[in-house]
């Protein structure tokens, strides 16, 4: 038997008036609800973190970044907040929610407190030349 496309249109009209709660919005709804549980799922595994331990952190930094104090997590007001732990650390890791910016920022000078202190040592430096 083939999908031609009359008999896919009969298939769907008859699913359909079968299925009459099942609608788009129902779907919607669900994917929505479904993903949430998928994001914390994987950062209860990958992290050790759960959606209560992550939101009383959130809230103890008044929802906002814990490096530069924004309430946006990226320029643009899209995205998301990241978790920023230790690698090195065994689980459950102690962490801090960051803007991307600043997550990407600490990612580029690799996590290395000194490297961090020697480019505000350069900025201060600079900043005191002008």
């Amino acid at each position: 038997m083939t999908w031609t496309p009359e008999y896919k249109a009969a298939y769907q009209r008859r699913w359909r008036t079968l299925h009459p709660g099942y609608n788009a919005a129902h779907c919607k709804a669900s994917y929505h609800k479904d993903r949430e549980k998928g994001q914390w799922a994987s950062k209860r595994s990958f992290y050790g973190i759960d959606k209560v331990a992550w939101t009383a952190q959130f809230v103890s930094q008044n929802r906002r970044c814990a490096t530069c104090n924004t309430d946006h997590p990226t320029v643009k007001g899209t995205g998301y907040w990241t978790i920023h732990h230790l690698h090195h650390l065994p689980k459950p890791w102690k962490f801090v929610i960051l803007c991307q910016k600043c997550n990407r920022a600490s990612g580029l000078f690799k996590d290395d407190p000194a490297l961090l202190r020697k480019m505000a040592d350069i900025n201060e430096a600079l900043a005191t030349m002008v």
